[in-house]
């Protein structure tokens, strides 16, 4: 006889942006990443350029809304 085997796979997808973890990018993250405007913070820092500005905020709001 035949041999089947399903395999399923669960992955978590954190969009750039859900700096809180919650799972989805909102106002919440806005939040904590205007709190941290200007600053070197690398947790809201999502280029990684050093600061935080208008670039890190483009990154989030391209993905608005977007849960995972």
């Amino acid at each position: 006889g035949a041999v089947t085997r399903t395999t399923t796979f669960t992955l978590d997808v954190n969009y750039r942006g859900d700096i809180n973890n919650d799972g989805i990018v909102n106002s919440l993250d806005w939040s904590l990443m205007n709190a941290k405007w200007f600053s070197n913070d690398s947790g809201t820092d999502l280029n990684a350029d050093g600061v935080v500005n208008a670039i890190d905020f483009s990154l989030l709001n391209a993905n608005w809304f977007k849960s995972g």
